[in-house]
């Protein structure tokens, strides 16, 4: 091969060469405008107003959420001080300041944080934001690049929710008031009725005719069931109100304590009550005895004439893969089911959602007595532990109240 056809090869191979680098190069340049287009797409149509300044504070860059939020157009923007515009006059010597903090230091207080702060529109008028200064290093200098969200609406909904909670607490202030009126101021005058009433039966009873001393039984009645109304209005505000104290209970030692105080009760009745295991879990102890005294009088008071109430409570243990009964419910954390079964009258499941509802009641006053508040506690109960509570009956073969409890509360939660 002669030195003509060497070079030609060479610089054929030299060409080629040349070609696949420069096809290669443009691929390169294409990928880095699609990638600069992708990130101009991306901060141009953000959520937030992305807006980016040189040192010196001028406005370099303005996206289409900046102009929503300020105001100012894009060409008002770009080449203005970012202070002029956008920050409060108030703050602008202490924005100034802290760029000359930065580029003292390289630090600076507000940089890459959230912080809360107010701004300016381009109409006057004053709103906070959320911000957040990233600074950018660039050869000899820096850029900054303030990411910024108009927190207006969050902010009216914090305030209306404070306000809400304000006026909750002061409700609940209302309503211990209350529950101290009654449980002082109401309760005397009856306790006085009652008494007159006794004296008046006792000195001057023989002297009444049938008339009389039916009328005067029906006040005495009407005083007790009053007193009773007031202790369990009492006794659902103390659940409403109750500050949570939260604490490992024994609840087979709670229940052992509401059949003691029930002793009486239970054996005028005729009845027996067996217990089963339950466990210790979390809970505030005053509100376990209110629900299973509720349960365990209830089943008692709604017993079948003539049928000897048989009462039975038991647990279960529930985690997540074994549900509640009877709904079938998955639980969301570590439970107990709670199960008080009685032999009583039961009642239809389709007035299921009224049993548990203040002053509601199945069964007339005539029939049995009670003001319609027992089972609302033990809804309460259910709620504050951030629980359930359910039943399920057949009419003259009894019903099992069913209460679900985690074995564990959350420290700082709310009704």
């Amino acid at each position: 091969m002669g030195m003509d056809e060497e070079e030609a090869k060479l610089t054929r191979c030299s060409k080629e060469e040349l070609l696949s680098e420069i096809i290669e190069l443009k691929k390169v340049i294409t990928q880095l405008r699609i990638s600069e287009e992708r990130a101009r797409l991306t901060v141009e149509t953000a959520y937030d107003a992305c807006i980016s300044i040189d040192a010196s504070g001028v406005v370099i860059d303005w996206n289409l959420q900046a102009i929503t939020t300020f105001g100012w157009s894009r060409s008002e923007a770009v080449g203005r001080m970012l202070t002029d515009m956008i920050i409060p006059p108030k703050y602008r010597e202490m924005h100034r300041q802290g760029i000359e903090r930065f580029f003292a230091t390289r630090e600076g207080p507000v940089l890459n944080k959230r912080v809360e702060m107010t701004a300016l529109h381009k109409d006057g008028h004053e709103f906070p934001v959320e911000l957040r200064i990233v600074p950018i290093h660039l050869g000899e200098t820096y850029v900054f690049s303030a990411f910024v969200h108009d927190i207006t609406n969050r902010k009216a909904a914090e305030e209306t929710l404070k306000a809400f909670t304000a006026r909750l607490e002061q409700s609940n202030r209302e309503l211990q008031d209350f529950a101290f009126v009654a449980s002082h101021d109401l309760q005397e005058p009856l306790r006085k009725v009652t008494s007159f009433g006794d004296l008046l039966k006792i000195k001057y009873g023989k002297h009444l005719p049938p008339e009389g001393h039916d009328y005067l039984e029906r006040m005495v009645n009407a005083v007790k069931r009053m007193q009773t109304l007031i202790t369990d209005l009492l006794s659902y505000s103390n659940v409403v109100t109750q500050v949570q104290s939260f604490r490992l209970v024994d609840l087979k030692q709670v229940v052992r304590e509401v059949l003691s105080d029930l002793d009486a009760m239970i054996k005028e009745a005729g009845g027996r009550v067996e217990v089963g295991d339950l466990p210790t879990i979390e809970a505030e102890p005053v509100m376990m005895y209110q629900l299973f005294q509720n349960f365990v009088s209830n089943a008692i008071k709604y017993r079948r004439p003539g049928v000897p109430p048989v009462i039975k409570i038991s647990s279960v243990i529930l985690d997540g893969d074994r549900k509640a009964s009877p709904g079938g419910e998955a639980v969301a954390a570590p439970s107990v089911q709670l199960m008080v079964e009685d032999n009583g009258i039961g009642f239809d499941e389709k007035h299921l959602d009224r049993m548990f509802v203040i002053f509601k009641r199945l069964h007339g006053r005539s029939s049995y007595a009670g003001s319609g508040i027992g089972l609302a506690i033990c809804k309460k109960v259910a709620d504050h532990h951030k629980g359930s509570v359910t039943a399920r009956s057949k009419i003259n073969e009894g019903s099992t109240f069913i209460t679900v409890i985690p074995t564990q509360q959350a420290k700082g939660g709310e009704i």
